[in-house]
């Protein structure tokens, strides 16, 4: 599939919102949901995790929409991610829309804030992959499953996550979101800093667009 200018990316019934757009609009992006507003009240108490061993459950129901956001925040952005996601979780949501988000944290920096079971404010992230479903209507994220500590620069690690996202999650259409810093097509996508051990760039576009198509040609989307 040939790459499109900086904006958006469109194959088959897919959707992919590139990096080119600032993390704090991301909610506002997903927002075929339909987002209910930055309003001030708390979120209703976090579920209890999934455990981490529990086997990949079988594909759910056909929906209308599975939106996946890659959520890279293993660096300087650790807490905006999770703000965004707090953000998400104010939508209004229905069987229609299934929206998953797959983050990465630094877990050298304390959350400002409770975000999901997991993520408790003035505590450490936690270290590791997660995945959670969007609720909406002020609840918490349900936090369905903990990965061991993820590259989210490797495009294997992409690749694997559209996969797995649209299989366990068939929908009629699919969008991702690339969350992350925004550097378009000159400095690509991402900048994981695994904590604090490193520093480098991120995927180009045509790393993160192939793993995007492979992803997708894997569930015979392309």
């Amino acid at each position: 599939m040939p790459l499109h200018p900086p904006g958006v990316i469109r194959g088959r019934r897919m959707a992919v919102l590139m990096p080119v757009l600032v993390p704090v609009l991301v909610p506002l992006l997903v927002i075929v949901a339909g987002l209910a507003g930055c309003s001030v009240q708390p979120l209703s108490p976090p579920v209890t995790p999934v455990d981490p061993v529990t086997p990949t459950p079988t594909p759910s129901a056909s929906s209308k929409w599975t939106v996946l956001v890659y959520g890279h925040g293993d660096h300087n952005l650790t807490n905006v991610l999770a703000a965004d996601i707090i953000r998400m979780s104010k939508a209004t949501l229905n069987a229609d829309m299934k929206v998953l988000v797959y983050a990465d944290f630094n877990e050298s920096v304390k959350s400002s804030g409770t975000m999901a079971s997991n993520v408790n404010k003035d505590q450490l992230f936690p270290k590791g992959a997660f995945w959670y479903r969007i609720n909406g209507s002020n609840r918490y994220p349900t936090l369905m499953a903990t990965e061991t500590e993820q590259d989210f620069d490797q495009p294997n690690v992409l690749r694997t996550a559209v996969r797995k996202a649209f299989h366990e999650n068939p929908a009629d259409h699919y969008a991702i979101v690339l969350w992350d810093h925004g550097g378009s097509w000159r400095y690509g996508f991402g900048g994981d800093t695994q904590g604090v051990t490193r520093t480098g760039p991120g995927m180009k576009p045509e790393a993160f667009a192939t793993a995007m198509r492979e992803g997708m040609a894997a569930m015979a989307l392309i």
